[in-house]
């Protein structure tokens, strides 16, 4: 598992700085889109992690390729990373902060696991109970497991709530094995009577 105390700081600090919640939602686009880039174009990856390029090379590459595309705070995030030799927490960093702007505009991500594909009408159903269930916005991704042989899991960060066939009958067999050794006193209190 990855450190994420430094991740965490920059974080935290870049949210102070991001006051309105529309300059924040702007900001993760623009973090999400760079990280996006970057883990898609080998090229402008190796100058960015690079130790051996100079930093005001990497500043200036970057600014020249995302001076029109993001914000000047974005731009200046960058280069307070690469000055300070933070680069390889970019993603991280990243990851944490879109998590922090969720929980700060009421957004909260769920998983939904079926054994099958659920049809709109029922998955848009759902969706709008679990959130008038949780008094918040809901960010949904859906899985399919196939090793499941019905029933659903909603996932959030901290919390499983698993309604599948296979926990029910997990839950069956625990119960089972926890009566056994009662009944078994009960019959050898029943033959001694």
């Amino acid at each position: 598992m990855a450190n994420l105390t430094l991740p965490v700081k920059y974080a935290q600090a870049f949210l102070n700085l991001v006051k309105s919640k529309a300059a924040l939602g702007t900001a993760k686009e623009e973090l999400t889109q760079i990280k996006l880039a970057l883990q898609t174009n080998k090229k402008l990856a190796g100058i960015f992690y690079h130790p051996g390029i100079n930093r005001e090379e990497k500043k200036n590459i970057l600014k020249e390729i995302y001076k029109n595309t993001v914000s000047q705070r974005t731009l200046n995030l960058l280069q307070l990373l690469i000055d300070k030799k933070r680069e390889m927490i970019f993603n991280d960093f990243v990851n944490v902060f879109s998590d922090m702007v969720d929980v700060k505009m009421g957004i909260k991500k769920v998983t939904i696991a079926t054994a099958f594909k659920m049809a709109d009408k029922e998955k848009e159903t759902l969706i709008s109970k679990l959130e008038k269930a949780m008094h918040t916005k809901l960010q949904v991704k859906t899985e399919i497991d196939s090793d499941m042989l019905g029933g659903i899991i909603i996932k959030d960060r901290f919390t499983q709530l698993d309604g599948s066939i296979r926990q029910f009958l997990k839950a069956l067999r625990q119960d089972l094995y926890a009566a056994k050794p009662i009944a078994k006193k009960q019959v050898k209190k029943n033959k001694k009577k």
